[in-house]
């Protein structure tokens, strides 16, 4: 399937005109398989820039979903320490990363698949493993609505707990329901 963001050869064609014609190249490489050509060039690999979340613009911020995503390209082509980016892959980073978007998900998912393939483990792999599991279960509570809503009343229970308020102040109708119950019981 063809996710709507970025570049695709399903649509791409439709940027051509008589005068200008667009050629994809590469499409039939994952990110991963790509990394892996880009290391035979270490002045494209020193160069490569793949982030534009970072304050300076001219670097790659080293802590975004997609930089983070990168680290785990080049560790497995065995690359641990790109000079595109300042410091290596921090394993703890995977935990934290944030996948915004449907097409996210298959990107790490073909890493790690990438990963086992050849036989690289470690503690970046658990934790990206880990990691696709709270995306695939996090999607499927959001598509079970009583799973849902179990989620979150965990979640503002987690939030009351942490003195940000109650479930009351975060869930609309808590309030009038917690109100009526009480004059019930009266």
């Amino acid at each position: 399937m063809v996710y709507p963001w970025g570049s695709t050869p399903a649509t791409n064609y439709l940027m051509s005109g008589d005068q200008t014609r667009l050629v994809l190249d590469g499409c039939a490489y994952t990110r991963t398989e790509k990394v892996e050509l880009l290391c035979n060039y270490p002045t494209a690999l020193r160069t490569l820039k793949v982030c534009w979340e970072g304050s300076a613009k001219e670097r790659n911020c080293g802590v975004c979903e997609k930089c983070i995503r990168t680290k785990m390209n080049l560790m497995t082509v065995g690359v641990p320490n790109a000079l595109c980016f300042d410091e290596p892959l921090n394993p703890a980073d995977i935990l934290c990363m944030r996948v915004r978007n449907d097409t996210q998900l298959p990107e790490l998912q073909t890493i790690l698949d990438y990963a086992c393939k050849r036989g690289i483990d470690g503690l970046w792999v658990q934790n990206l493993r880990q990691r696709i599991d709270a995306c695939i279960a996090r999607k499927q509570a959001e598509s079970n609505p009583v799973r849902g809503l179990r989620h979150l009343f965990r979640l503002c229970g987690a939030l009351a707990r942490r003195g940000l308020g109650s479930a009351r102040a975060w869930v609309p109708g808590v309030e009038e329901r917690a109100t009526t119950r009480a004059k019930r019981q009266k």
